[in-house]
C-alpha cells in the first residue's frame, strides 16, 4: 500500500537489485549455447534494441505529455477559490492545497523519471566488432540489455503510477467543484453560511452542538449582527434571550469563527 503511494521507493528496490547482477553479470550462460544458430541470437540482440528504443520513445512521450498536463494544474486557482466559497468549512483551504501540491509532485515525479530514462539509464550493452562472430559476447549482451530493458521498463512503470496518484488528486478536486451542493441558510434547521461575501467556521464544540441540534431552527445571522453592534473586533460571546443561546464568536484573518455555542442559557438579571 505505501509503494501505491510513493511508487519512486519499490522502483529504486528493484533497480538496484537489477543493477547488481548487471555488475556481476549473474546469469547463467546455456550449455547448449553453441548449438544455437548466429543469426537466431544476431536476431534477439536486435529485439531487445528494439524494445530499448520503444521504451525511451514512451518516456518522451510522457514528458511531453506532462508539460501540458503541469501548466494545467498550474491554473487550478480559480477553481480552488470557488470550492473554498462553496465549503466554508475549517482547514477545508488546507485539504485543496494538499491535493493540488501532490498533484504538482507527482507529476514532476513523473517527469524526473522519464528524463532519468533518457539521460541516466541511456545505457546500451554493444558486442565489440572483434567479437560479433562470438555466440557467448553476443548471448552476454543481450542479457545484459534485457536487465537494462528492466530497469527502464520499471522506472516508466512508476511514471505511470505517479501520473495516476496525481490524477486521483485532481479528481477530488474537480468532483469536489462540480458537485451539486452548497451549503445554504436554513439548511437542516442550521444557517451555516451567513452571507456569500461572509466565510464561517466552526470550532469542534460548536459544529458538535450544531449535529446534537439539527432539530432547532437556528440562525448564525443574527449572532453575527449582534457581535458587530458590540463595537470593536475580538472574541465575543454573543446571548440571545429568545433562543436561550450563548455564542461565541471571533472575527479573524476576514473570517467569522463560531468558537462555541451553549444552549439552555438563562440571563443572569441584577
Amino acid at each position: 500500500m505505501f509503494g501505491e503511494i510513493i511508487p519512486v521507493l519499490d522502483s529504486q528496490k528493484a533497480n538496484k537489485v537489477i543493477k547488481k547482477k548487471i555488475e556481476e553479470k549473474d546469469f547463467p550462460i546455456p550449455k547448449n549455447l553453441s548449438a544455437i544458430e548466429l543469426n537466431d541470437l544476431n536476431n534477439e540482440y536486435k529485439n531487445i534494441m528494439e524494445m530499448k528504443n520503444r521504451l525511451e520513445d514512451k518516456a518522451k512521450t510522457i514528458v511531453a505529455s506532462l508539460t501540458i498536463a503541469i501548466t494545467l494544474i498550474l491554473n487550478l486557482s480559480k477553481i480552488i477559490e470557488g470550492i473554498l466559497e462553496k465549503y466554508p468549512f475549517k482547514y477545508m483551504d488546507v485539504l485543496i492545497f494538499a491535493l493540488a501540491l501532490l498533484s504538482i509532485i507527482y507529476m514532476l515525479m513523473a517527469g524526473v523519471m522519464c528524463i532519468q530514462v533518457l539521460i541516466k539509464e541511456n545505457i546500451l550493452h554493444q558486442v565489440p566488432l572483434d567479437l560479433r562472430n562470438d555466440k557467448k559476447s553476443i548471448y552476454e549482451n543481450t542479457q545484459l540489455n534485457i536487465k537494462q530493458n528492466l530497469i527502464r521498463n520499471n522506472i516508466i512503470y512508476t511514471s505511470y503510477k505517479s501520473i495516476r496518484n496525481s490524477a486521483i488528486c485532481l479528481v477530488i478536486i474537480f468532483v469536489l467543484a462540480i458537485l451539486p451542493y452548497h451549503i445554504t441558510e436554513k439548511n437542516n434547521g442550521i444557517d451555516i453560511s451567513y452571507a456569500a461575501n461572509k466565510t464561517i467556521a466552526y470550532e469542534t464544540s460548536a459544529m458538535k452542538w450544531l449535529l446534537e441540534n439539527k432539530q432547532k431552527d437556528f440562525s448564525i445571522g443574527g449572532f453575527i449582527e449582534a457581535y458587530h453592534l458590540n463595537g470593536e473586533n475580538g472574541v465575543k460571546n454573543i446571548y440571545s434571550n429568545d433562543e436561550k443561546l450563548l455564542v461565541t464568536i471571533e472575527q479573524k484573518d476576514g473570517r467569522y469563527i463560531i468558537l462555541d455555542i451553549k444552549g439552555n442559557v438563562e440571563e443572569i438579571t441584577k
